[in-house]
Formats: structure tokens, sequence, C-alpha cells
């Protein structure tokens, strides 16, 4: 098995591993996060698992980078790395046999994601931006069929076995988005940001550093 963007307590995917005799052999997150604790270094700890991170120098710990087009094996199969900047400049999708993709905060079930949250003039959110906007496209050039699957959405969830996706077809009908121009999708995304969160850059300084 391989976890990515682990968000939840450790415990949980330990008890998730045993009930279903899997063995984890990954931890991957797709960005540095900057609205939740990653627990991907403390579960690939527990685990004694290999924990992957988007090559970058702002990590503080001990990983392996993932670079474009890396492959990362468990099973019988592969995720193949996708760089995708944008909302970060690590950002990176993961891509299985070109049947789902795990996009982390890049593309969302109803929505993109945010440009902002690495400072910078608004010229320098207009350039991540655009950048974004290249990442979603390359996204949604996958098959109609093939699962989109972000790292979460914006409401409380259950624990109820159903997967948290859509798929490429129903983003390219229903987020409008995803159907402008680079010009256009840069105004739109810029003129929506919502406030920045209070504590956003704590939670990223603690993600840098592998704490908890």
């Amino acid at each position: 098995a391989v976890v990515i963007d682990a968000s939840v307590d450790s415990a949980v995917y330990d008890r998730l591993l045993r009930e279903r005799g899997w063995r984890l052999v990954a931890v991957l997150d797709t960005h540095i996060h900057a609205d939740h604790l990653s627990r991907s270094r403390a579960l690939a700890q527990r685990e004694g698992a290999e924990l992957w991170l988007p090559a970058q120098n702002r990590s503080r710990h001990a990983f392996r980078p993932v670079a474009e087009g890396d492959r990362i094996a468990f099973g019988s199969g592969a995720l193949v790395a996708w760089h995708t900047p944008g909302h970060t400049a690590e950002s990176t999708t993961y891509v299985l046999d070109d049947a789902a993709a795990f996009t982390g905060d890049t593309l969302f079930l109803r929505g993109v994601g945010r440009p902002d949250l690495e400072g910078g003039a608004d010229g320098e959110s207009a350039s991540r931006a655009r950048l974004l906007h290249q990442s979603i496209r390359r996204v949604l050039a996958l098959p109609d069929a093939a699962l989109v699957l972000p790292g979460h959405v914006s409401e409380p969830i259950p624990f109820d076995g159903r997967l948290l996706a859509t798929t490429v077809g129903q983003i390219r009908d229903n987020v409008s988005l995803a159907r402008l121009t680079a010009n256009e999708f840069i105004e739109a995304v810029l003129d929506r940001i919502p406030p920045s969160p209070p504590n956003h850059s704590v939670i990223v300084a603690l993600n840098e550093r592998g704490e908890l």
C-alpha cells in the first residue's frame, strides 16, 4: 500500500493496514501543506516505510525527493509523479495508469487550488496562477473516465468507505474555471481568493521541520 497526504493520526492508517493485511511501502506528500499538520513523516517512521516528498530545499528532515517522471512502485503497479506547480512551487500530482490522479491541492472536486499562500507581490501570485492553469490543463488531458482524487474537501466528511472522487470529464463539464483561457483563469482565481488562514505560516513551518 501507499498513503498520500497523510492528514489524520498515524494510528488510523496502522489500523487500516492491519485490518486489510497490507504492507505500507511508501508515504507521499503532494506538497508542503499549509492547511493541516502532515502526519506523513510520523506514519513512515511508525511503519518503517520510505517517505517521499516533492524535490525542494525547504524540508529540514530526511526524505526521498520526487521529481517529474519518477515512479513509485507498489504491488504490481506504480504511481508516476507529475510536477504540477501553481498552488506551491513543488506541488506534484501522482498518476496511476492514466486511470487516477491524486492531485493534492492543485485540483479539487469542484474547484482549484489557491496560488497565494507562498506570499510575494501580486505579480508573483499571478505567475503562480498561470502555472496552476497549465498544471490543471495537463491533468484534464487525461481520459474522461480518469478519477480525480484531491487531498481534501472543504466540509467535514464521514469515514464511510466512499471515495472522495470525481472524474476528469465531470470536472470539464461542471467546473467553470477549468474551461477558461489562461488570462481569464488568472483574473478569476485572483479575484476570488479568500482571506489567508490565520495559522497557515505556523503550519508550514512545522511541516518543513517534520514536527507535530
